[in-house]
């Protein structure tokens, strides 16, 4: 099924795409479904669709035009979740290219299709907006008792030993920031990230010190 006319100058073309998440898994039946449609071109893809770049779907995209139908047999071939779903599918309306999914039974070129897909969209945001509200929630919550964000200071989570030996180092100008690195293995970035203001004081107060001796 080849459709051609309406408001673009050239023959609009109708892609499938297929995939299965293993090389053990048999792509047939969703290949005699796009087939069985109408699909001319139909690209196959064999991985996971988690953290792996799909290469075919790449490759699809750069191939649709204006005009064009993209045919899957369901909406979970085409999306790791309902987010890169969703995105896709923007994808595919800014450049108005028709979407068809065959078990799901939606078609953007009609009516039914169209509503199927806007409500497939407000559920995902739905979800967006609760997942960001509940998020907001428990660091409001967390925050009340306490806890800030971000990791914890390194003077927050050594031992006390440890640190009162560090600034008693620290008031010793022989003790250089690479010294206190090779003491106690901390990177000199971490010491003055923590002790930096520390110091300065010390040495503030050792100078004002002098001035009245």
């Amino acid at each position: 099924m080849t459709e051609s006319g309406g408001d673009f100058p050239y023959e609009t073309r109708v892609y499938g795409y297929a995939r299965v998440s293993t090389e053990d898994q048999n792509l047939d039946m969703q290949l005699q479904a796009l087939e069985e449609y109408g699909c001319t071109f139909v690209f196959k893809e064999k991985k996971s669709a988690y953290r792996v770049k799909r290469k075919q779907l790449e490759w699809l995209k750069k191939s649709l035009a204006p005009g064009d139908t993209l045919v899957v047999w369901k909406l979970d071939r085409l999306g790791r979740d309902v987010g890169d779903l969703i995105k896709f599918m923007g994808f595919l309306k800014d450049r108005d290219i028709n979407f068809v999914s065959l078990r799901d039974q939606i078609d953007t070129r009609t009516a039914m299709g169209n509503f199927m897909f806007h409500l497939l969209a407000s559920l995902a945001q739905l979800e967006r907006d609760l997942t960001s509200e509940r998020t907001k929630a428990g660091i409001a919550a967390k925050k009340k008792r306490g806890w800030s964000p971000g990791p914890k200071m390194l003077k927050d989570r050594i031992p006390a030993a440890k640190l009162a030996a560090i600034r008693a180092d620290l008031a010793n100008p022989k003790m250089s920031w690479a010294k206190l690195k090779d003491k106690y293995g901390h990177s000199v970035t971490t010491l003055r990230k923590n002790f930096l203001e520390e110091r300065d004081a010390i040495f503030e107060k050792m100078a004002e010190e002098d001035e009245t001796e």
